[in-house]
């Protein structure tokens, strides 16, 4: 019988392995409070033995194939082209802007590369949210990705194989480089490489808006410390039920000091662990195709010494609402319906990187004054500068 075991303190387990086993944890649990999907999983011959600390993942001789294909099968589906992660669904359907955040985020990380999601026709898609209306002018509905088909990768011709290669679809970041000087191609043990796998449902995602970024800083991954996976399961399950407003950040370190703020709010501060990794993905004028991964950040949230400043700035720069209004040609005809999108402070942004850096929340203000962008948007957020003051 083929097992793997998947265990948090096991050696060369990284943040990243660590909230994919959180995600594999919550997939199970979601599949086990779903009859249906538990007989076809033992029909398949797939069963399993988790606790607060591990998962044993067990197939039956001779359906070793059949049953990752079903396991992977209900783990990843596709609903209307957006991507159903059942994981993250144990406490109802997701709403349509809670999809679109997923879809923006696995395409923004782990599924950038086209050949791992083919997509169908490219259209117009409104979202509402409240009395706001999100446009995204350029949805295309995924029609099957690579997370699916996955099971091939842990099989060769004996059952399992011991040592799986990491590409940038199971860890953003890790793919093959200087192909010219010889192989760079990540490896590891199956059982991490598994954990992986299930990364896009335990991994928590903010959209960035950045004016000091700008485009090299789209969407970041905070990756929390693990250390229990049935308190992290809640926290992830907490963080999904939230919309665009409350996930976009003004910058990484933004997100991270955002997440903290959320759990420190729900009670699950514990669950966040001594270091948030934070990973930010974005386009650099060499590859303008791909987001690649643009900056890494570590984070101790339980050593900020500013976190209380940060906490006053996050409740007076709220994201808000900015409305751009509809776009009518000479004849009357709307080319481009009125629409909403999300603007965070740039003040945020600013205090956000001092806090999370150890410094005054004041600091380099002048320095970003520079830059005339900024400049103009701080001139409109004087009211808010002089309450943080």
């Amino acid at each position: 019988m083929g097992r793997l075991n998947c265990e948090l303190e096991r050696l060369g387990m990284t943040a990243l392995h660590r909230v994919g086993l959180a995600g594999l944890a919550m997939t199970l649990e979601a599949f086990e409070a779903n009859p249906p999907a538990m007989v076809q999983l033992s029909s398949a011959g797939v069963s399993w033995e988790r606790d607060d600390r591990y998962v044993v993942l067990s197939l039956e001789d001779g359906k070793e194939q059949e049953g990752l294909d079903c396991l992977l099968g209900l783990a990843f589906q596709l609903d209307n082209g957006f991507f159903k992660l059942p994981g993250l669904e144990r406490e109802g359907q997701p709403t349509l802007e809670q999809r679109w955040l997923l879809y923006q985020a696995l395409l923004g990380t782990f599924l950038q590369f086209g050949p791992h999601r083919p997509t169908g026709k490219k259209g117009e898609l409104i979202v509402e949210i409240d009395d706001k209306r999100l446009r995204i002018p350029e949805f295309a509905p995924i029609k099957t990705y690579r997370h699916q088909s996955a099971g091939k990768d842990f099989l060769g011709r004996k059952g399992l194989r011991q040592r799986i290669g990491v590409v940038g679809w199971l860890y953003p970041g890790g793919s093959q480089r200087h192909v010219a000087y010889g192989s760079s191609t990540l490896e590891e043990p199956a059982e991490l490489a598994f954990c992986l796998l299930f990364a896009p449902v335990g991994a928590i995602f903010f959209q960035i808006a950045s004016r000091h970024r700008g485009r090299k800083a789209r969407t970041t991954l905070v990756l929390p410390q693990v250390r229990s996976l049935q308190g992290y399961a809640e926290l992830r399950r907490y963080v999904a039920r939230h919309g665009v407003l409350a996930l976009t950040a003004a910058s990484p370190t933004d997100a991270a000091l955002q997440l903290v703020v959320l759990a420190k709010g729900h009670g699950l501060a514990d669950e966040l662990g001594s270091q948030l990794r934070v990973l930010t993905f974005g386009i650099v004028a060499w590859n303008e195709k791909q987001k690649s991964r643009t900056a890494t950040y570590t984070i101790a949230p339980t050593e900020i010494a500013g976190m209380r400043n940060y906490e006053l700035a996050n409740a007076l720069f709220k994201n808000r609402w900015q409305l751009v209004k509809a776009q009518v040609d000479r004849k009357g005809k709307v080319k481009i319906p009125e629409h909403h999108f999300v603007r965070p402070f740039t003040a945020r942004e600013i205090i956000a990187d001092n806090v999370a850096a150890g410094r005054d929340w004041y600091s380099g203000f002048s320095d970003y004054l520079i830059d005339n962008e900024t400049r103009v948007a701080l001139q409109f957020e004087r009211q808010e500068l002089s309450q943080m003051t």
